[in-house]
């Protein structure tokens, strides 16, 4: 009877604590988002992926140690936002105020376990970028393996880009077999199986080997979508048909999910001598530097959230200064007879006339995501289709037809230095790495293919940038 009052003594005592502890992390977590919302809306697309992670949410992340407070999202916050004011590398200030949210959880109710920031990276604009833009090449990839393996079934099968031909069908291989939506689908799902095994051994996976699971689930995740491809081949599921859809969660669910559900029970197996778990009696209920020094951690703790809301606060009342990673650079694109020239103030150039449009688009850091027309010709209402690397007039440049309401467009595009062209985000990056001049994105686009081939033999027949 005693331990029973003393019980509900103890929680009334505590009660009023828990409220102030909630009340501070609504004020903080709002507080956050107001001085920092006017640069966070350009990246918190409202989308499927959203919707998803916040649906998927509860059952990633939790509190692994309730009353363990913690204060490694500050520094890690502090680490991205100076990232963002040296780089100007847009993810940076994404990642440094979800990791500002997450610091006001675990610094008033208790550490999380090791996931919560994967869920906000898959969200964030770098998986998006990386998805529209590198996913051409792999898509591109992915149907002449395909192609290899239908061979031995259909000898008369061909890729060209990323259509499949045989005979008078095609199949394209469209972004949603590459695409953003199942990358993240099955990554996510990939955290859930993670958190449901953290929970049950009550123990969290260390950050390096859930980075590794992460990989694999990625590797996985190509290699269903590659076996995909040949499954809607041999039965013939075009696009917008319910078999379409079948085979795309069928393989997501036997060639990344099945053995994630397999190998991650492995792997906590193999570490449970090294992971600590909630019912070791060596465990401290607080960390030792909260238990001796608390006013010092409050004070530590008080001033890193200053410090992110502060910055948070400039760049976000700055943000015009830190849009775009752009190099400064000694070339700039010759004026042609012709034709119209505009000059954004993003500094893209603009050249127009009755035969075909031209965009040359400033140089970017080598960290810097690029103004690809993937994600740019989308952004103003297109379509792309038969993306493939094609040579026009002796070069090698990326070719797609673009089509809206108003009509189809067919364009091409490539990286140049002046001395140096490439398809190449891999060899361009490596190339300024290595202090070669700052490349530029030419994107050019016609009405057919013959007048497309002629632009992109006369810009690459001339020199294209001046000295400044």
């Amino acid at each position: 009877m005693f331990h029973n009052l003393n019980t509900i003594q103890s929680l009334l005592i505590q009660r009023p604590k828990a409220r102030r502890a909630v009340l501070t992390t609504v004020v903080l977590l709002v507080t956050c988002l107001v001085v920092s919302w006017q640069n966070l809306q350009f990246y918190l697309l409202y989308d499927f992926n959203v919707l998803l992670a916040l649906l998927v949410a509860p059952f990633v992340l939790y509190l692994r140690e309730p009353g363990v407070y913690s204060s490694r999202y500050g520094w890690l916050a502090l680490g991205f936002l100076a990232g963002y004011f040296f780089l100007k590398i847009q993810v940076c200030f994404y990642l440094g105020a979800m990791s500002f949210l997450l610091l006001v959880v675990e610094s008033r109710h208790g550490k999380l376990n090791n996931l919560p920031l994967f869920v906000a990276a898959l969200v964030s604009p770098f998986t998006r970028f990386v998805s529209q833009v590198l996913g051409v090449p792999i898509r591109l990839e992915l149907t002449q393996l395909a192609a290899k393996m239908l061979q031995p079934i259909y000898p008369g099968i061909e890729a060209k880009g990323n259509v499949l031909h045989l005979g008078e069908a095609t199949f394209s291989v469209d972004p949603a077999c590459m695409g953003l939506n199942l990358l993240i689908t099955g990554l996510l799902g990939t955290l859930v199986v993670i958190a449901y095994h953290e929970k049950k051994r009550k123990c969290a996976l260390p950050f390096w080997m859930a980075c590794v699971l992460a990989v694999l689930a990625f590797v996985l995740i190509i290699l269903s979508n590659l076996l995909r491809i040949v499954g809607i081949v041999i039965f013939d599921a075009p696009p917008e048909t319910a078999l379409h859809d079948f085979l795309g969660l069928f393989n997501l669910a036997v060639y990344v999910w099945l053995p994630m559900l397999v190998l991650v029970p492995l792997v906590f197996k193999g570490l449970d001598r090294l992971l600590p778990t909630k019912d070791d009696a060596t465990l401290p209920s607080k960390p030792i530097y909260r238990q001796r020094w608390p006013k010092l951690w409050r004070g530590v703790t008080g001033t890193l959230m200053v410090l992110i809301l502060a910055s948070l606060t400039y760049f976000n009342a700055n943000r015009e200064d830190y849009r775009n990673n752009m190099v400064a650079d000694s070339l700039q694109p010759m004026e042609m007879a012709g034709f119209q020239v505009t000059v954004t103030k993003g500094g893209v150039c603009k050249m127009l006339n009755g035969k075909a449009l031209i965009y040359i688009k400033p140089s970017v850091g080598v960290y810097g995501a690029d103004h690809s027309p993937l994600i740019c010709w989308p952004g103003s209402g297109y379509s792309l289709k038969n993306e493939r690397e094609a040579v026009l007039a002796g070069h090698t440049v990326y070719t797609a037809e673009l089509s809206n309401a108003d009509g189809s467009l067919y364009t091409a595009w490539w990286y140049d230095n002046g001395q140096h062209q490439t398809t190449s985000q891999l060899d361009w990056r490596w190339r300024m790495m290595l202090g070669e001049a700052a490349f530029q994105l030419v994107n050019v686009s016609c009405e057919s293919e013959a007048e497309l081939q002629r632009q992109v033999g006369r810009l690459m027949g001339r020199q294209l940038f001046v000295q400044n």
